[in-house]
């Protein structure tokens, strides 16, 4: 029964959106990310309905967060920003284990990759997205280490003498 119903809502928002095109309420070549979003939820939904598949969880959710910056991409025409976006693509995988380490069997070898690829992501999203900001900055915080600690061991050798 739940099976069927999940598979009529699909089954449903496909057809809306092969339809649409026909009725000049979209056009595939702007919303085509939509369908890698719909077979994300169909394997969320695949997965709530056999909690045990919980390997179900990684497609779900790389194909449904990386459908978000596609469809930012292709709704606004401008691909550049992907030159921002893309650590999101990292960070979808990241989810995808964490997702698979708390609603599965939590597996040190599901958490591991979780965290570094977390960290990647993150980093990654930061640099790129705030590079004119980081360098600088780290640059300075480095050099004024190195001021303040060369004065602070001049002024140790000077009291020590």
């Amino acid at each position: 029964m739940k099976t069927t119903m999940i598979t009529g809502i699909l089954l449903v928002l496909l057809g809306i959106l092969f339809l649409g095109p026909t009725f000049g309420l979209f056009t595939l070549a702007n919303i085509w990310p939509t369908i890698l979003l719909l077979v994300g939820v169909g394997f969320f939904m695949a997965f709530f309905a056999a909690p045990k598949l919980y390997g179900l969880l990684m497609p779900g959710a790389v194909l449904l967060i990386s459908s978000v910056p596609l469809l930012i991409c292709a709704l606004s025409g401008d691909w550049r920003q992907m030159s921002q976006l893309w650590p999101i693509f990292i960070l979808s995988i990241s989810i995808g284990f964490f997702l698979m380490y708390f609603l599965g069997k939590r597996q040190n070898g599901l958490f591991i990759p979780a965290l570094v690829l977390l960290a990647v992501g993150i980093i990654s999203f930061l640099i790129f997205n705030y590079i004119k900001y980081v360098f600088p900055i780290l640059f300075l915080a480095a050099g004024l280490i190195l001021i303040f600690g060369s004065l602070i061991s001049r002024r140790k050798a000077k009291s020590a003498t």
